[in-house]
């Protein structure tokens, strides 16, 4: 997934196979203009080794780039696969064969298909061994109509191989806000708080509306959550923690409709983050995340993996209230996607006291059960005015 510089945090370019072929390389073959100019670059693939690719280009770890493909020995269908500075593109046994796609304007059809390489590098007269580097390389190319399938030009997407890199969930843009096909939300757990949780609990814009949905997770189960609020399998949600009653700290985890989010044992507490605008001095925002997954019926198991990023945000200007405040924003993906909604469902039968069973945990210390709020500043200004009223009351017993 390629980080995108010009869009809000968080937004990243990773398109499906069929995305990338009817929304970019189809246009791009047939001279009509882009979603967007300069997203997939304009650079040979076999001109250097990818790392060195990409840092030239001014990326990281992934890009895509359009380029011609180069027979091996001046003509032939084979392709040249090595790479000026060393190494070369290793490509695999088989090809996918994508379905097809009607062109803009008329009855035609197009086919293509994708071929998947891996960089290898070594095993020369230098003496390195041979392996493959972790660079993998996905090549598009279209395969009919005739006119169109003579063209050389090809649609390449570099990327470093995920294995052994931190993974996390990605949602994809609702096409309504505005952005063409292809991006997806993932955020990093230091932006979701950062760039939207904290806009929001100071009443600041957030850098795209509508990305995060108002509603409470624990208003439905998971996939009737996501499927109400037109999304597929992940989401994120703001929402205002429920303790268990009023005079405690645990949280409600059980979900209307049946089941309830276990938490894990521990937190991941994250860097310290500076509010931008809440007066004068040094304030400092203290902010955690904490993983739960849902579990559905009488018989134990995960079937959806959330996550609640909890704000408790510790500043002069707002006081003691403040410090007792915590808003959660949390996301929903999908999980053991061999355990089936219908499945799920039918575990409903089962006893109703194994439903009623709460999953709480001590995380946080929020004694409100409001419903949803638009402006969370307005909550905390209303919440620091009940505060010192219930303090000047017992001032006076």
């Amino acid at each position: 997934m390629a980080c995108v510089a010009a869009f809000p945090p968080g937004i990243l370019f990773a398109p499906e196979d069929e995305v990338a072929v009817e929304h970019y390389l189809l246009p791009r073959l047939l001279g009509l203009p882009l979603p967007i100019d300069g997203l997939i670059l304009d650079d040979d693939p076999l001109s250097a080794p990818p790392q060195e690719l990409l840092e030239r280009n001014g990326r990281r770890e992934e890009a895509f780039f359009f380029a011609e493909g180069q027979p091996r020995c001046g003509k032939g269908t084979r392709q040249k696969r090595t790479c000026a500075g060393g190494g070369w593109w290793e490509g695999q046994k088989t090809c996918a064969e994508g379905s097809k796609l009607r062109l803009p304007g008329g009855g035609e059809e197009a086919a293509w298909r994708k071929k998947a390489l891996n960089f290898h590098c070594g095993g020369g007269g230098g003496g390195g061994k041979k392996g493959s580097t972790g660079w993998v390389m996905n090549e598009y190319a279209v395969t009919a109509p005739e006119d169109l399938a003579q063209s050389p030009l090809r649609l390449y997407h570099i990327q470093l191989s995920s294995y052994g890199r931190k993974q996390s969930g990605a949602m994809e843009v609702p096409r309504e806000l505005g952005l063409p096909p292809g991006f997806l939300f993932a955020p990093e757990d230091a932006d979701a708080v950062a760039h939207y949780l904290l806009p929001r609990l100071i009443g600041q814009p957030l850098p795209l509306e509508g990305l995060i949905v108002d509603d409470d997770p624990l208003s439905a189960p998971p996939w009737e959550l996501l499927d109400r609020n037109g999304r597929k399998e992940d989401a994120f949600f703001f929402a205002l923690g429920q303790v268990q009653n009023s005079k405690a700290s645990r949280q409600k985890r059980t979900c209307a409709g049946g089941g309830f989010w276990n938490g894990e044992r521990t937190c991941v507490d994250g860097e310290k983050l500076h509010v931008p605008c809440l007066g004068s001095g040094a304030e400092v925002m203290i902010w955690r995340k904490k993983a739960l997954s849902f579990q559905d019926g009488g018989e134990k198991g995960s079937t959806r993996v959330g996550h609640a990023r909890v704000c408790n945000h510790r500043a002069r200007s707002l006081g003691r209230v403040a410090a007792e405040c915590s808003i959660v924003s949390g996301s929903v993906a999908t999980g053991r996607r061999g355990r089936g909604e219908k499945q799920i469902r039918a575990r409903r039968s089962c006893s109703t006291a194994a439903r009623q069973r709460v999953a709480e945990d001590a995380l946080l210390s929020m004694p409100m059960s409001d419903p949803i709020c638009s402006s969370m500043a307005q909550l905390i200004r209303q919440m620091a005015i009940a505060s010192m009223g219930q303090k000047n009351t017992m001032r006076r017993q």
